[in-house]
C-alpha cells in the first residue's frame, strides 16, 4: 500500500490501521461514517486556529462535537482565536482541508483533543488525502493533475474504471450545496459572479498559485541539499 506522512508515523509508532478511500464526495459527517462502518462519533476532525500571536493550534473533536470558543480562549488564555484558512491548513499541516490528521505533521504543532475520543476503541481520521476523484473525475479532460506518484501508481492499480467523466453533468444537489455553503463557489461557477479583472486577486486562485510556487522552492531545497550539503549540520 503506497505511503502517505501519515501511515508512515502510524507505521512508525506500531498502530494498526485500515485506510479507506471514499468513492463519492463526502457531504456530511453521516455519510462519512456510514462509508466507513463507523458511528459518528468515531469520526475525528481536525480543526487548526490560528492564535492571536500567530502561532497555531490543531483541536481534535469527536464527530458531531462543537468547540466552544470561550473555553478554547480560555484554555489557551488568549483573546483572541480565529479558523485558519485554507492556505494555512495546507502550509501548517501538509494536508488540504478535509484530510488533516493529528500523525504525519511536518512540524510540531500544539494539539488539543476532546475527552469524548477516550471512549471508542476504533476512531477514524484524516489520511493526508483526500480521494481519487482528483484523479478520476477528470479523465478525459484536456488537463494537468499531479497526486503524489504513490498515490497515482494506486489508482492505476484499483478496480476503478478509467473512462471519460470530464464531461459528465455534476449532481445538481452538489452544485446547490456548494452554492449554498460558499461564496467563492458562487463567484467561480456563476457566469456573471466576477469581472475579469478580479481573477487574480480571486482568494482561491492566489492560494493555489501560492502552493504550487510552495511546492517548487521546496523541491529547490531538495536539489540544492543534495548537491550542496549543508556542512554545519549535526
Amino acid at each position: 500500500m503506497p505511503s502517505t506522512p501519515v501511515t508512515l508515523a502510524l507505521d512508525g509508532l506500531g498502530i494498526s490501521y485500515r485506510m479507506h478511500l471514499h468513492k463519492r464526495p463526502v457531504q456530511s459527517l453521516e455519510q462519512a461514517a456510514e462509508e466507513r462502518g463507523l458511528d459518528p462519533s468515531q469520526i475525528v476532525r481536525s480543526l487548526l486556529f490560528r492564535l492571536e500571536d500567530g502561532s497555531y493550534v490543531l483541536v481534535l473533536m469527536a464527530g458531531p462535537g462543537q468547540v466552544s470558543w470561550p473555553k478554547l480562549r480560555r484554555h489557551l488564555g488568549v483573546r483572541r482565536i480565529a479558523s485558519a484558512t485554507a492556505e494555512e491548513v495546507q502550509q501548517v499541516t501538509g494536508c488540504e482541508p478535509g484530510a488533516v490528521s493529528p500523525f504525519g505533521l511536518p512540524r510540531p504543532l500544539r494539539l488539543l483533543a476532546d475527552r469524548s475520543l477516550l471512549a471508542p476503541e476504533v476512531l477514524s481520521l484524516g489520511a493526508g488525502i483526500r480521494n481519487h476523484m482528483h484523479w478520476s473525475e477528470f479523465i478525459g479532460g484536456d488537463v494537468v493533475i499531479s497526486p503524489p506518484c504513490a498515490w497515482q501508481k494506486r489508482f492505476n492499480k484499483s478496480d476503478i474504471a478509467v473512462c471519460d467523466r470530464m464531461d459528465t453533468p455534476v449532481d445538481p444537489l452538489i452544485v446547490a450545496d456548494l452554492t449554498k455553503r460558499f461564496t467563492d463557489f458562487r463567484r467561480a461557477y456563476e457566469e456573471k459572479g466576477m469581472r475579469v479583472d478580479e481573477f487574480d486577486a480571486f482568494g482561491p486562485t492566489v492560494r493555489t498559485l501560492r502552493q504550487f510556487i510552495t511546492a517548487y522552492a521546496s523541491l529547490v531545497g531538495v536539489i540544492r541539499d543534495f548537491m550542496l550539503p549543508n556542512t554545519d549540520a549535526r
